[in-house]
């Protein structure tokens, strides 16, 4: 079905899509929608990474072992070689097996596991710290790419009118 043109009476309407703005709004609404898509692929990257790495960062054996000096101070002060064994695995070495000990020998594996406890909570935190900027980064540059990426969209939007093929003028589509 053909439509005739009413402003110039001649022509035929041809249905039609044209950007709902101005050709400079259009420009600048690609100007933010592709480089706001980058940036939230980005965010979203960064923050897997940072949970992903994080994650990994908590659960590290970072420094567990007691050192070869911790290892030599308890032996000389004549801790039994298991309870040194237990430590080198990150064991935890139980009351039980503390009461055999002299209070000095006690003293130094307690110490022991306190400073191996106190690395891993250094790992646990910085892993959860890492989670948390990660997280805390993807909010704040994910939300700002994702404004601007629906306000380049809004500046990029089409609609459907009828076009006149003589005379170009627009007639809204019903």
């Amino acid at each position: 079905m053909l439509i005739s043109c009413k402003v110039c009476d001649t022509g035929v309407l041809q249905p039609t899509k044209v950007h709902r703005c101005h050709g400079a709004l259009v420009v600048l609404g690609w100007l933010l929608l592709v480089p706001s898509l980058v940036v939230l692929c980005g965010s979203i990257a960064g923050a897997g990474c940072a949970v992903v790495g994080g994650a990994g960062t908590a659960r590290a054996s970072v420094a567990l072992e007691p050192s070869d000096l911790a290892v030599a101070a308890l032996t000389s002060q004549g801790v039994p070689a298991e309870i040194v064994e237990k430590l080198r695995r990150g064991e935890r070495v139980l009351e039980l097996e503390l009461e055999e000990l002299t209070v000095e020998q006690r003293d130094a594996v307690r110490s022991q596991q306190n400073a191996m406890a106190i690395v891993r909570g250094a790992g646990a935190l910085a892993g959860t710290s890492a989670v948390f900027f990660g997280g805390a980064t993807f909010l704040c540059t994910g939300v700002s790419a994702l404004f601007g990426a629906f306000a380049g969209w809004l500046f990029t939007l089409r609609r459907k009118v009828l076009r006149c093929l003589t005379c170009g003028a627009l007639t809204p589509r019903s």
